[in-house]
């Protein structure tokens, strides 16, 4: 196999308030330290809870707006992939680390009484359906005054 598939799906929480930084020419980086709750069952079927925490990269106006709007507890959906940082220590040894780098990230919800507002705006209601092409305006839907008895089936 040619091509691998690189992605990471993540839904979980904040654990504490998003970091905000700039790199030296201005862009903005925000981590999340994200808790995700997993259940599994052990070999005498109790339902055990355990938390990973993975601590995610956002980048550019995502980590500012994600900065501006979520606070410790905000539930988060993260779609992301994995990235090699390398680099060598003081002491000339060489290091890596696997980061997680935000690609796409939504704000689930925000807890009760917290203070920062949010910044989406409510979904639309859904539209009304569009009348049939050539019927007169104000004309009554097909099924109107339809009961479930007058049907032949």
């Amino acid at each position: 196999m040619a091509n691998g598939y690189n992605q990471v799906i993540l839904l979980g929480n904040l654990a504490k308030e998003p970091e905000l930084r700039r790199t030296g020419d201005g862009n903005a980086v925000c981590t999340l330290r994200l808790a995700v709750n997993d259940y599994r069952r052990t070999r005498t079927g109790e339902v055990v809870e355990e938390t990973t925490f993975a601590d995610v990269a956002v980048f550019g106006r995502q980590a500012e707006a994600a900065n501006e709007s979520l606070v410790k507890g905000s539930r988060v959906f993260v779609q992301a992939r994995l990235r090699t940082e390398e680099w060598t220590g003081r002491d000339g040894a060489h290091h890596s680390a696997l980061r997680i780098a935000a690609q796409r990230i939504e704000f689930l919800d925000r807890p009760a009484g917290s203070a920062k507002p949010a910044t989406a705006a409510p979904a639309p209601a859904p539209a009304a359906p569009a009348p049939a092409p050539g019927a007169p305006a104000g004309a009554a839907k097909p099924d109107a005054g339809v009961k479930p008895g007058d049907l032949p089936f």
